[in-house]
């Protein structure tokens, strides 16, 4: 065993001795499921991969949405009027309920709705069947990627570094002149 990651399972062991002597625990052990999300490692490689495919089929069920005719994309290029009347208020209740949902799955292990989500959420307060539509487009494409992974991985030799990295646009939406950035 490598000599930093021998030192790293010590100073986990002694926190928990800390916490178990001010606290009633019980080890459970490796953790494999949190707070809806499947944990795995891979210690050899330095990795631990997050999923929420088993989650991601409960709101599919409760959606209507569990044989829904997947898409590749989680959102369509915007078209013109998608803030304007005419159409049909949606169940408001339901539209925010789903847009939890997705926030949770966006938040946990899929950066890749992350913006469709924050998109949607713009229109929370008076939502449209045009929204709902929308909205439902997201669950298409988590039906068709549901098995894909949050991956973080890391040398414990190497110091920690973080690198970020962000995409805007300039005035992206042509109605408010708004930008947006993620």
């Amino acid at each position: 065993m490598h000599g930093t990651l021998r030192t790293h399972i010590i100073i986990f062991a002694d926190v928990c001795d800390k916490l178990q002597s001010k606290f009633e625990m019980v080890d459970l052990g490796t953790v494999s499921h949190f707070v809806g999300m499947v944990v795995s490692m891979d210690m050899n490689g330095h990795m631990i991969s997050l999923t929420q495919e088993g989650y991601i089929d409960r709101v599919l069920e409760r959606f209507g949405m569990a044989n829904c005719k997947p898409v590749g994309t989680s959102m369509e290029k915007e078209k013109s009027g998608m803030r304007g009347g005419g159409d049909k208020p949606c169940d408001h209740t339901l539209y925010l309920q789903l847009i939890v949902n997705l926030g949770w799955i966006a938040t946990s292990t899929r950066p890749d709705i992350a913006f469709t989500v924050s998109y949607r959420a713009r229109f929370n307060a008076d939502p449209n069947d045009r929204h709902w539509l929308c909205a439902k487009r997201v669950l298409r494409y988590l039906a068709g990627t549901k098995k894909l992974r949050l991956s973080l991985r890391g040398d414990m030799r190497a110091g920690v570094g973080l690198a970020g990295f962000v995409d805007s646009d300039l005035a992206g939406n042509a109605a408010t002149l708004k930008s947006t950035s993620g």
